[in-house]
């Protein structure tokens, strides 16, 4: 089999990694490309560094509509002239639309899996074009209907993240060297993703963080920096902020922390999933998977920083109940399908 598989944002190496862990020897020939955007690089060149030598780094993020439409253009050409020199028997990604339109272009059936029911402008130019999309269970119908999957749609059983889970567990890498316990993670939310519907959605974050780290004596925050949100919250916390510029292993961090406060999605989620407890103050509604989590009670949602700091001390001075709040993540995980197999089962079926 000859796979192209396209990465367009960081989170989606890990996912990847593992599909090439468990079947590398099935593919016969792999062009890998990706974005040269975030943490993206960092992360490929941690858990995939071979492959990482090899890749084509090609495009970048735009912050504004046109600057987006721009690039769409401007990596779709670089990428089609590329794959059709490369011949792929099947492409895949997680919801890259400059894969989905270069396959669908050159003949090449492509499965992209997505869990975002909130990024519908994405959708809306992957889905149509894909042979097989692949969702959570937790993907709204609706969502697929309105953005036109019209191929085979193939839903899976937990969360996206619980293949992150799954392969963490598998490798351990090291995490800061801070006593297990003594803080807590931050992420903002991705400022400028077209999905949001809050135009300051990290200033909400700052007087949360602010107000929690405040109420609870000697706790410090690790702050996974996007474009500068956390300057306010260095400036009024100043030692007790450690913000994590260099690309590392997020995973081992957070399973880590006394709790994890997101306004994003992804680390929230596998912050969860690792039995961190995790609060969310995801601006407007929360994407599909999230709250899911939330129904489980893995996730709290608020934007109360006093509930927030109740919570999080009640973790940490209550050690069963942190004990019982990893076991149920644990069950969870262990209840999920491992979307990397689902995945592979569906890009080893279009080959065929």
């Amino acid at each position: 089999m000859r796979l192209w598989i396209d990465l367009v944002n960081s989170p989606h190496v890990r996912l990847f990694s593992r599909l090439l862990k468990h079947h590398e020897n099935q593919i016969e020939d792999l062009l890998l490309t990706t974005r040269d955007y975030g943490y993206l690089r960092g992360i490929l060149n941690i858990l995939m560094p071979e492959r990482g030598k090899n890749a084509h780094f090609i495009g970048q993020w735009g912050a504004n509509l046109f600057d987006k439409l721009a690039e769409h253009c401007k990596r779709t050409d670089l990428l089609g002239r590329i794959v059709s020199g490369f011949r792929p028997d099947v492409a895949t990604s997680k919801a890259s639309p400059e894969l989905a339109r270069v396959a669908f272009g050159l003949g090449v059936p492509s499965v992209n899996i997505s869990d975002n029911d909130l990024g519908v402008h994405v959708s809306k130019l992957v889905f149509p074009l894909s042979q097989v999309v692949v969702v959570p269970k937790a993907f709204p119908d609706r969502v697929l209907r309105m953005t036109g999957a019209v191929g085979r749609v193939r839903k899976f059983e937990g969360v996206t993240e619980a293949a992150h889970v799954l392969d963490h567990l598998q490798s351990r890498r090291k995490g800061l060297g801070l006593t297990e316990g003594s803080y807590i993670v931050v992420r903002p939310g991705p400022r400028g993703a077209s999905y949001l519907n809050a135009s300051r959605p990290n200033e909400t974050l700052e007087n949360v963080v602010l107000g929690s780290v405040r109420r609870i004596p000697g706790l410090r925050a690790v702050f996974f920096p996007r474009d500068g949100a956390e300057t306010k919250i260095r400036e009024k916390l100043g030692s007790r902020v450690i913000v994590q510029v260099k690309p590392i292993d997020a995973m081992p961090v957070l399973e880590r922390a006394s709790a994890f406060i997101g306004a994003g999605g992804t680390m929230t989620r596998e912050a969860a999933l690792l039995g961190t407890p995790t609060v969310s103050v995801f601006p407007g509604d929360e994407p599909a998977p999230t709250a899911l989590l939330i129904e489980r009670g893995l996730i709290l949602r608020s934007f109360d920083a006093e509930e927030i700091a109740e919570h999080i001390s009640a973790h940490i001075e209550d050690q069963d109940k942190r004990k019982e709040l990893k076991w149920r993540a644990e069950r969870f995980v262990e209840s999920c399908e491992d979307p990397a197999e689902v995945l592979w089962e569906e890009i080893r079926e279009l080959a065929h």
